[in-house]
């Protein structure tokens, strides 16, 4: 293994400065989602005094969080604030990713980067469609830190 390691980083120090730079974008990612997904294991196990697990904590949040954060995007396509509503959507959008409700995400993306680009005219259609996959999102996360009886 430790032969196959130098050999590797020896590789890594004739590659062009971009595809390094790029390989370590990859190796990043990789570690962060590793780090997420032992993260998320550890949220299942509840503590010593049996209370809810670390997830539950974090969807709770989220759950809490829901209203105000769908109420900032739409104030934010009211006042036809592009960035303010891109921001808002970004926030979401990590919020959801991070607890696995990857169409929330998604569509949090979209409009984020509608915002970014300047353009909210697709923003309403994209809010309901938010406001609708947040429900759905809300009621899977719940299922999952509440185990039926």
């Amino acid at each position: 293994m430790i032969g196959t390691l130098g050999v590797l980083d020896q590789r890594a120090r004739t590659l062009p400065s971009d595809e390094l730079d790029a390989l370590r974008i990859i190796g990043r990612q990789i570690v962060a989602q590793l780090e997420l997904q032992a993260v998320r294991q550890r949220a299942y196990q509840p503590d010593a005094a049996d209370a809810p697990g670390f997830l539950a904590e974090l969807v709770g949040l989220l759950i809490d969080d829901l209203p105000g954060r769908l109420d900032a995007i739409a104030n934010g396509i009211a006042r036809a604030d592009a960035p303010g509503t891109s921001a808002a959507a970004h926030s979401l959008k990590g919020s959801a990713a991070n607890l696995g409700a990857k169409p929330l995400a998604s569509l949090c993306q979209r409009l984020e980067a509608a915002g970014k680009a300047g353009s909210l005219d697709a923003a309403e259609v994209l809010l309901e469609a938010i406001r609708t996959e947040a429900e759905r999102a809300r009621l899977r996360l719940e299922r999952e830190i509440r185990p039926a009886a």
